[in-house]
C-alpha cells in the first residue's frame, strides 16, 4: 500500500468522523439553552437522550446487513445527508415530536461512522500503519467536539442558528469526499474480499482457540470499553451544563480552551498511535491506556472538587479531555491483537455495543443526579471513578489474550 493512499484514506475518514461528531456534539454544547427554550426538565431530557442512544444500539442489528451491501462511498454520503437533515430539523424543533424525529435520524446513522472508517483502513492500509491511520480518524471526535463550541460562539449563543451552521458545514463536505474518493480510489476495491484475504492469511498456522476463553476476553474488553467511554459520554453531552450552567463560562471562553486542547491532543493521539504500532504487544497497548485514562479521571476529579475558580476548572477539564484522547489508539488495537480473526466479527459487535450502553447509563444516571441535586458535579465524580477503573480491566483482559497468543506460536 502506498504512503499517499494511506494518508488519503486516513484524511477522508477524518473528515467523515469530524462532521458526524460535530452533529452529535453541538446538541450537547447547546443543551442548557435547549432545555430552557423548550421548557424541558433535565431529568426528562436525560431520558430522551438515553432513548435515542437505545436506537443507536439497535440500529446495527436491524440495518447492519443492508448497510454492508452498499458501496462504502454511498454509506458515507447517506450518513452525511441524514446528519445534515437531523441538524436542520433540530434547528426547527418547537415541540418534542420534531425534536425526537431529528435526533432519532442522527441515532440511525451515527453507529455506522466508526465501523465503516475502520473497514476502510483495514482494506486499504497496511497493518503496520493501522494504529497511525486509526489515530488520525479518531481525532475527528475531538475536533468535532471542540468545533461544536466554536459554532455556538460564532452563532452568538443562538442554538438554532448553530444547528443550521453545523448542517451546512456537513453538507459542504459531501462533494469534497466524493472528489477525493474518485481521485484516490476510483470505483473502489472490494472491501469484503480484501478483508477476507487478510483474515485467511492471519488464520494460517494458528491453533484453535477455545471459544469460552475468547468470550471471557471479549466480555472483559467490553466492560473496559464501557468504563472508558463513560467519561466521553459525559463530556459530549453534559459538559456544557457544568461549564455554562454552573460555572457561568461563555461559549467563547470554552471554545478557545478546547481549540488549543484539540491541537495538542491530536498531536499526542497520533503520536500514541505511531508508538503503539512500533511497540505492539501488551506493553505498547497498555501503557498508553494507563497514560491516558488514569490522569483523565484524576484531572476530572480535581476540576469538580478542588478547582478554586471557574477558569481553573475549565483548564482541568480540558486537560482531562486531552489525556483521555491519548488512550484511544489502543481501544481497537488491543481487540485486533488478542481476538482471533474468526471470532473478531462477533466479539467486535459485543465490544461496540458497550458504547451505546455506556451512553445510556451516563445519560440516565447524570440526568437523575441533576434532577435531585440541581448539579452535575456528582455525575462528573462518578465518571472520574469509572474512567480510572478502565485501564485496569483492559490490562487484565489483554494480558490473558497476549499470553494465549504467545502460547499459540510456541
Amino acid at each position: 500500500m502506498s504512503s499517499k493512499l494511506t494518508h488519503a484514506i486516513a484524511l477522508m475518514c477524518l473528515g467523515f468522523t469530524t462532521m458526524t461528531s460535530l452533529q452529535f456534539s453541538v446538541f450537547g454544547a447547546a443543551l442548557p439553552l435547549i432545555v430552557s427554550d423548550l421548557n424541558i426538565g433535565y431529568g426528562f431530557m436525560g431520558l430522551l437522550i438515553a432513548a435515542w442512544t437505545v436506537v443507536s444500539a439497535l440500529t446495527p442489528l436491524i440495518l447492519g446487513r443492508l448497510i454492508d451491501r452498499l458501496p462504502p462511498l454511498w454509506i458515507i454520503v447517506l450518513v452525511l445527508l441524514i446528519s445534515t437533515l437531523s441538524s436542520i430539523l433540530t434547528a426547527y424543533s418547537y415541540d418534542l415530536t420534531v425534536l425526537n424525529l431529528a435526533r432519532i435520524l442522527l441515532s440511525l446513522s451515527f453507529p455506522f461512522v466508526w465501523p465503516i472508517s475502520s473497514r476502510l483502513v483495514a482494506a486499504y492500509v497496511s497493518s503496520q500503519r493501522y494504529g497511525y491511520s486509526t489515530a488520525i480518524f479518531n481525532t475527528g471526535s475531538m475536533i468535532g467536539f471542540a468545533a461544536s463550541y466554536i459554532v455556538m460562539a460564532l452563532a452568538y449563543n443562538d442554538w438554532r442558528f448553530a444547528m443550521v451552521m453545523a448542517g451546512v458545514v456537513t453538507l459542504a463536505y459531501i462533494p469534497i469526499i466524493i472528489i477525493a474518493w474518485r481521485a484516490f480510489l476510483g470505483s473502489g476495491l472490494d472491501i469484503g474480499r480484501n478483508i477476507e484475504r487478510q483474515t485467511v492469511s492471519v488464520e494460517a498456522g494458528r491453533q484453535e482457540v477455545p471459544r469460552g476463553v475468547v468470550d471471557r476476553i471479549g466480555i472483559l474488553l467490553s466492560l473496559a470499553h464501557f468504563c472508558a467511554l463513560y467519561m466521553w459520554g459525559i463530556l459530549i453531552t453534559w459538559l456544557s451544563t457544568f461549564l455554562v450552567y454552573e460555572l457561568r463560562l461563555s461559549y467563547s471562553e470554552i471554545a478557545q480552551f478546547l481549540s488549543l486542547v484539540t491541537v495538542v491532543s491530536s498531536i499526542l493521539e497520533v503520536s500514541a498511535g505511531i508508538y503503539s504500532d512500533r511497540m505492539g504487544g501488551l506493553k505498547g497497548r497498555a501503557l498508553i491506556l494507563f497514560l491516558g485514562l488514569t490522569p483523565s479521571g484524576i484531572l476530572l476529579l480535581l476540576a469538580v472538587e478542588f478547582a478554586a475558580s471557574s477558569p481553573t476548572a475549565l483548564v482541568l477539564v480540558s486537560l482531562a479531555a486531552l489525556a483521555w484522547r491519548v488512550s484511544t489508539p489502543s481501544f481497537w488495537s488491543i481487540i485486533n491483537d488478542v481476538i482471533p480473526p474468526k471470532y473478531l466479527g462477533r466479539i467486535s459487535y459485543m465490544y461496540v455495543s458497550a458504547a451505546p450502553l455506556s451512553g445510556i447509563a451516563s445519560s440516565t444516571i447524570t440526568s437523575a443526579i441533576i434532577t435531585f441535586t440541581n448539579s452535575v458535579r456528582l455525575g462528573m465524580l462518578i465518571s472520574a471513578a469509572i474512567t480510572s477503573a478502565s485501564p485496569i480491566i483492559y490490562f487484565v483482559a489483554a494480558r490473558i489474550g497476549y499470553e494465549l497468543k504467545s502460547r499459540e506460536h510456541v
